[in-house]
């Protein structure tokens, strides 16, 4: 699997990263597991984006960067990655590294939803 991740694609590096992450088959490593979502990341790869930005919101394997998250989520979120519209939700609903914001929060929501997320579309169901 290593090879396979330093020569190929994202989903690979992505793959590895989650391995590293829970400990399956590796010894347990958050800096490990970052190090391989940085890889996919750097590809453009939106679930490498989203991890690499859960990493940085919770600091593990990483100092904790609020704005780094958002770049990330955002940068994920653009490509239509809906996990991605739905945490960048949580941060602008919670104001983490931006200010509240309820309406862009909606609007991420609704996204995330439109694409089938299914926490995403509990929370419009209520709100609506």
């Amino acid at each position: 699997m290593k090879v396979a991740a330093n020569e190929v694609p994202a989903c690979a590096q992505v793959s590895l990263g989650l391995m590293y992450q829970e400990g399956q088959g590796v010894p347990q490593s958050d800096v490990m597991a970052v190090k391989w979502y940085r890889k996919a990341a750097d590809q453009g790869d939106a679930l490498g984006q989203c991890n690499m930005a859960c990493s940085y919101r919770k600091g593990q394997g990483v100092d904790r960067s609020c704005l780094e998250a958002m770049k990330l989520y955002k940068t994920a979120a653009d490509q239509g990655y809906a996990n991605a519209q739905y945490d960048l939700e949580l941060m602008y609903r919670r104001g983490l590294g931006v200010p509240p914001t309820f309406f862009t929060a909606m609007a991420l929501y609704k996204k995330a939803a439109h694409q089938g997320h299914a926490e995403a579309m509990s929370i419009i169901g209520t709100c609506t």
